[in-house]
This record gives C-alpha cells, structure tokens and sequence, in this order.
C-alpha cells in the first residue's frame, strides 16, 4: 500500500483498515498514540473493530483491550439510539408526506459498512426537494421538540439549516439541506429531481428511508472531501474511505456510468482528484480506462481541485459559477450585509448602529479567513 502519511503509526492505521491488519508498530501504553489519530481522523471504531476481527487485540495489553471493547460497546449503543431517533422523524416527515433522502454518513452507514456503527457521524443530513418542503418539514420538527439556532437566510450561499433536540444520550442533531451543497459551485450539480428516481431503500431505519444510488454517492462524496480542501481537512481518513468503498462497489458499467456523470456536471477533475487520494490512502482500483477518460475531461472543464487551494480562492470560485450579474450581486450583498434580524440576533447585548455591526462582522470575517492555512 502507497500511503501518503509516512509515520509508522499512521501507515499502520492505514493498512489495518485495508484488512491488513497486524500488531502496532510501537509499544503499547493505555493511551497509544493511535488512538488520538485514529479518533481524529473519524476511523477510531472502525480501526477498534479491524483488531477485535483479526485477533490481533489479544496481544494487546489487558487494559487496552478493555478500552477497545468499551469504546466498541459505546459506538453500538450511539448508534443504536440515533437510528430509532432517525427512524421517528422519518415516519412523523411521511405522515406530513415529505420523504426526504439521506446524505453522507446516515446513508452510508447502512448502505456501505458491514454494521453502521462503523461510520461514525456527528449529526444526519436529510435532502429535501425544495425549501418549501424544508421549511414544511420544520414545522413538524418542532412538534417533535426540535430547536434551531441562529443561521443566515441567504439565496446564494447557505441552502440548510440544523436543528437539534436532546436526548437521553446526549442529544441528536439533523440538518436540513434543499440543495445538495452550499458552495454555488456545486449547489446546482445533483438535483432532488435527479436523485430521487435512483434512490436505494434503507430498510434499517424504516419504509421511509432512502439513500442515494452509488454512482451519484461516489460523485456527491468527492465533491463534499473536495469543499474542505481550503480548511486542510479534504484527505479525513473516514472520508477517503467511503470513497474507496464506493469505489469498490462499482462494476464496469457503473464506472462508465459514473464517468459520464461527471462529464455532464463539469465534474471530472474534482473526482479523480478524490479518487486519487483515496488511492493513496487505501490502493483503491480506479480502472485505467476511466482514469484516462476522467483525465481527458478535466482538461475542459471550468473549475478544478486547484481551485480550492484557499479560501479566498474557493470564495471567487463560488463567485464565478453564479448565473449572471443578478445572482453575482446577491451574492455579494449577502456575504456582505446579512438580514438585519440575523444581526440583532447575532450580537444581542449591542446597541451600536447596524452599520456598525456589519463592519465588525466583516473584519471578523476577514481576520478568520486570513488565519486560515
């Protein structure tokens, strides 16, 4: 395996959720230091259940494979709770007939991994057809004790919200999507309409759950590691992994299928250069043919991995996708001059002027994307 972190440790990690597993690379303590890594990088549980699998924890320490099998015990007990509190906002949506689908790890925790705990999330993201059916959709929320916090309304930028309820296991956050990203760049490239004809049963969590067909997954995947390229987090171990077990998935008209896909959406650079990171990572196959034929059309298309290098660069990005002047300036006006509700909101205990308030949300802005790598 070509892995690109180099470390022994992390090169380690790598190959143990490959299947290669084997003893670590150093001696162990009760705290290792792979277990920080590996939690950090999303693929703690998955790594935990690798060595439980193999065998290879009963040559670990006493106390350290008591920690491995609690943490295994806690995932399964999260997990479990998430799924029945999934299950019910799914069937109080249908009763109000809206049938969501399930993006990023709520779908493929159940349609990817061999058990769905090995995919740990922080919250679920539901798909809605339009912003009417979102906003339709938190009203039922509401009645299900959901809260939602403060967030931008905004045409051009921000196209969910989260909500949040507690819960006897610590609480349960969903956000609400009616397009299928934020960035402009992306926003139009997979409509609820296109995705939802596809769309495979999730029968774990009810009659109501649908995922995303794999060949539309593999494309929204590489798009989603690829939006967090500017902040350094595009190669996330667990990231990389859906991907190559997408990947893994496809048979060869479904990789044809895929190709064209992304031909259509001017989408073939931002997924080779996925697929190519997970190749790193885990030797994913990537056909040759497809490699060459993605490499052909990225080479016309508009945008491409380079230019999400930065912040700045993927905010003229996003600037430049925009339909028209009319959606240029909206643009603008948004980022620059919130709704004046979301203002007052946001600094409550000030009695400046509103221009004030703007000017200290844009410097704050400014010093945040400065500071940023």
């Amino acid at each position: 395996m070509t892995a690109s972190p180099t470390r022994p440790v992390a090169s380690w990690i790598l190959h143990s959720l490959a299947g290669d597993t084997a003893p670590p690379p150093a001696p162990e303590t009760e705290t290792p230091a792979w277990w920080k890594l590996a939690d950090e990088q999303g693929a703690l549980t998955l790594l935990c259940a690798r060595l439980a699998e193999s065998g290879v924890i009963q040559a670990l320490p006493l106390p350290l494979q008591e920690r491995i099998k609690r943490q295994q015990r806690s995932a399964i007990a999260t997990d479990m709770l998430h799924e029945a509190e999934l299950s019910e906002v799914l069937q109080a949506l249908a009763a109000h007939h809206l049938s969501p689908l399930l993006l990023k790890g709520a779908d493929l925790a159940h349609s990817l991994y061999p058990a769905p705990h090995l995919r740990p999330r922080c919250d679920s993201d539901l798909l809605f057809a339009a912003r009417a059916d979102a906003e339709r959709a938190w009203g039922v929320l509401q009645g299900l004790g959901f809260r939602r916090p403060l967030s931008v309304a905004s045409e051009h930028f921000s196209h969910q919200f989260s909500c949040h309820r507690n819960t006897s296991g610590g609480g349960f956050t969903l956000d609400i999507h009616w397009r299928i990203s934020n960035k402009p760049l992306f926003a139009q490239a997979l409509g609820f309409a296109e995705l939802a004809p596809e769309a495979r049963p999730i029968p774990a969590l009810g009659p109501h759950a649908r995922g995303l067909a794999p060949v539309h997954a593999l494309l929204f995947a590489a798009m989603h590691r690829i939006g967090h390229a500017a902040e350094g987090s595009a190669n996330r171990w667990i990231w990389l992994y859906d991907i190559h077990l997408l990947a893994a998935g496809l048979d060869a008209p479904g990789w044809t299928r895929l190709a064209q896909l992304a031909k259509r959406k001017g989408l073939s650079g931002i997924l080779l250069d996925g697929l190519q990171a997970a190749a790193d990572h885990f030797e994913t196959a990537i056909p040759l043919a497809i490699r060459q034929q993605l490499e052909r059309q990225a080479r016309g298309e508009r945008f491409g991995a380079a230019d999400f290098a930065s912040p700045l660069r993927v905010q003229w990005a996003d600037f430049r996708a925009l339909p028209g002047l009319h959606a240029r300036w909206g643009f603008i006006r948004e980022h620059l001059r919130p709704d004046p509700a979301y203002m007052r909101k946001k600094y409550p205990q000030s009695q400046a002027p509103l221009a004030w308030l703007y000017l200290r949300r844009a410097f704050g802005g400014v010093l945040k994307t400065l500071r940023r790598p």
